[in-house]
Formats: C-alpha cells, structure tokens, sequence
C-alpha cells in the first residue's frame, strides 16, 4: 500500500511538472509600457495642467482663453465654454504622436445644450493632435466624435461619429459624469 501510494505520487507530480512546461511553451511576455501623458486637474488653480505621467515627457498643458478650475469627478477639474478659444495646449512633442496604437480614457460632463450641434464646427474638442493625426469630440447633446489619420492630413478614418438625431445613449443626461475610453 505505502508503494503504491509513492508510485501514485510520482506520476502526479510527474504529470504536473509536464504540464507546467506545456503551459510555459505558450506564455507570452506582455511589455509594460507607461503612459506617455496623465492630467488629473490636481492643481486647482493657476494656468498649468501638469503631466503626471511616470515617463520624463513631461507634456505639461498651458491653459487658453477662459478655462475654469471646477469641483470634477474627482478633486478638481475643468469647465471649458465650448469656444474655439478654450483649450488646453501641450506642446508639440513626439510622445504623443500616434504610432501602432493609442488609448485614451477621460471623464467628461455635458453643462448645457447646443442647438444645431450635429455640424462639423460647433463640437467640443477633448483631446487631439491638429487635425494631422487624431481627436476626440462631444457634442452636448449626445454625439461623441473620433477619428484618426494616417499623420500627412491626406485623408482621414472617422472611428465613431453618431448623428444628433441618434444620440450615443438614450439615457444621456446634462450634467451627468460619463466615462470614456476609445483605443
């Protein structure tokens, strides 16, 4: 009985340690790649967005026009008119170019409506580099607008536009935290 309770041992273990090394033959080595740019609006006051990303870009924005510091989803925030004057501007800088793929994730609020807002100009635009690459744009009533290029300003791939008549969600509400993320 105690041999066959040591043969029975073996060949478990035996069969476990084979089956760690199939396991290991399709395992894949996922790179941690840190963000190249993170404001939290942690600030509160003055004209800097500081970059809190962990990298040394350092992709602090200037705050344009009139840009206010509000209460946010969490801590503070920003409150943008919805003028073409109001922006963030970070400058120029070759880590926030896209490259094979990009990811941003943001909270944002709708204040009020904008009447005739499914034209092309009268969008809010939350994050983009010129119209060469990649933006982001809501339209308070409900719209969210994306779109790529290849980075010459030849031509463009629109990701997500839905028209005003169809809003993004039926439940869309002024004044309502929404999270957004498009990759």
């Amino acid at each position: 009985m105690k041999f066959e309770t040591k043969r029975i041992t073996a060949i478990l273990t035996a069969l476990m340690v084979a089956f760690l090394f199939v396991s290991l033959t399709h395992a894949k080595v996922v790179e941690n790649v840190p963000p190249v740019g993170v404001w939290l609006f942690e600030e509160g006051k003055g004209t800097v967005a500081k970059d809190s990303s962990e990298g040394l870009n350092k992709n602090d924005g200037t705050l344009k026009g009139a840009v206010k510091w509000v209460k946010g989803k969490f801590g503070s925030g920003l409150e943008f008119s919805g003028k073409a004057t109001d922006y963030v501007e970070i400058p120029n800088s070759e880590s926030l170019g896209m490259t094979e793929q990009m990811t941003v994730v943001l909270w944002f609020k709708t204040a009020k409506a904008m009447a005739e807002a499914d034209k092309w100009a009268q969008r809010q635009v939350v994050i983009g580099k010129h119209y060469t690459e990649y933006e982001i744009g809501l339209y308070p009533l409900g719209s969210i607008h994306t779109y790529t290029n290849k980075g010459d300003g030849k031509g463009y791939d629109e990701g997500i536009y839905a028209s005003m008549k169809g809003k993004v969600d039926d439940d869309w509400k002024l004044g309502t935290w929404y999270h957004l993320a498009w990759t």
